[in-house]
């Protein structure tokens, strides 16, 4: 079903995107004035969006050159703000290039295209990535709600996602990520987290963070060390363009309360927690 409703948005995106490239590249009629002739000829011109597409492009990269630092848009979504430098002049290279080696008749057809499917994956892109923040919201507030006993007086939480496929682009969620929610949820009762995989739970590992976050001096995260794996109870499926839709309409228009509990009835987290 949702295949069939991104095809649809397609279509519609299509549709609408050729309507307005097409009145963009309609000829004028024999009335325009030579200067309009002129400008529209400037307009058109690779070699503008060429040049300029690389100024901006060599502006952009030139940070990361200088600071060794090449920016990355995979594992963690907030990395992807390490690629903004680059959009705007590769952009310009793209239009140019595709000006200069794509015949005038068929470029209605091939910018309606490109636009088309650049929008229709945006749009899934940032569906994928508001039902990955939607879990984590529901994550938290299983957390919250939770009487167990052993993760009330855990010193540190161990994660394991066993619904990594849940994640924008099945991403794994790193340690920091959990601690984050966990120092928020904790505050009077703090407590040090992180996943499964890599680190390894000892003091000598553990100094950074007692530097970065506020800890108690006297805190030991070994002193009770509590697994969590992340699974759901079984039920309807969960990533649908129905759930989203149902979720965004309460963000915006609902309250807060509506908002979160309809989050935790489509998400259905369960916590599996042994010592």
């Amino acid at each position: 079903m949702d295949r069939k409703i991104f095809a649809l948005l397609f279509i519609i995106i299509g549709f609408i995107t050729y309507l307005t490239t097409k009145k963009i590249f309609t000829e004028r009629g024999e009335g325009e004035r030579e200067t309009d002739s002129a400008q529209k000829e400037t307009d058109y011109s690779s070699k503008y969006y060429l040049i300029a597409g690389g100024i901006l492009f060599f502006l952009g990269f030139l940070p990361y050159f200088l600071t060794g630092k090449a920016p990355y848009i995979t594992f963690n979504p907030s990395g992807m703000r390490c690629a903004l430098l680059l959009p705007v002049g590769s952009s310009l290279l793209v239009l140019g290039t595709l000006l200069l080696i794509i015949r005038k008749e068929w470029l209605p057809l091939v910018q309606t295209i490109i636009l088309t499917l650049f929008m229709t994956f945006t749009i899934y892109n940032y569906y994928g990535l508001d039902m990955d923040g939607y879990k984590q919201i529901a994550l938290i507030e299983n957390l919250k709600s939770s009487l167990n006993e052993n993760l009330k007086s855990a010193t540190t939480l161990i994660f394991n996602d066993k619904i990594q496929g849940l994640n924008w682009q099945n991403r794994h969620v790193f340690g920091e990520e959990y601690l984050g929610y966990v120092l928020e949820i904790y505050k009077n009762n703090p407590k040090f987290a992180t996943t499964d995989r890599g680190l390894v739970v000892n003091k000598e590992g553990l100094r950074i963070f007692f530097v970065v976050y506020p800890f108690p001096e006297d805190f030991n995260p070994l002193e009770k060390i509590v697994n969590i794996n992340i699974t759901t109870y079984d039920g309807p499926e969960i990533l649908t363009v129905g759930n989203w839709l149902k979720i965004k309409r309460l963000e915006i228009f609902g309250d807060q309360k509506s908002f979160t509990k309809k989050i935790t009835d489509i998400f259905r987290i369960k916590l599996e927690i042994s010592p």
